[in-house]
């Protein structure tokens, strides 16, 4: 459902939607389940496409701490979240922490 709300456009109900997955996802897994760091992800693009970045890069960021406890680091979801926090950064014009992530997608 949330996926549907993004699409046409509506974040604000597709945030809710998201959140109400969280919680649920919370309360059937630990707090490091690749679950919850697809969840954290999804709400990072959210507050992505709606430009605000520093909630998109909180998001982003707790999904990359989720993945470096649970995945290989040289595993693709890595790379898309470092690739995810490296556009989000450049958007808000810190092209310093915007290079050093796009590095570290580049090198997964």
């Amino acid at each position: 459902m949330p996926v549907a709300y993004n699409v046409i456009n509506d974040r604000v109900k597709a945030l809710l939607f998201y959140q109400k997955t969280f919680s649920i996802c919370e309360k059937n897994s630990t707090a490091n389940d690749l679950s919850l760091a697809n969840v954290y992800s999804n709400i990072g693009s959210i507050y992505r496409s709606m430009e605000n970045y520093s909630d998109a890069i909180s998001y982003y960021r707790k999904t990359m701490i989720i993945e470096q406890c649970k995945l290989s680091e040289n595993d693709f979801s890595l790379s898309t979240t470092y690739n995810n926090i490296a556009i989000a950064y450049k958007s808000m014009g810190d092209n310093q922490n915007a290079l050093e992530f796009y590095e570290k997608s580049l090198n997964i």
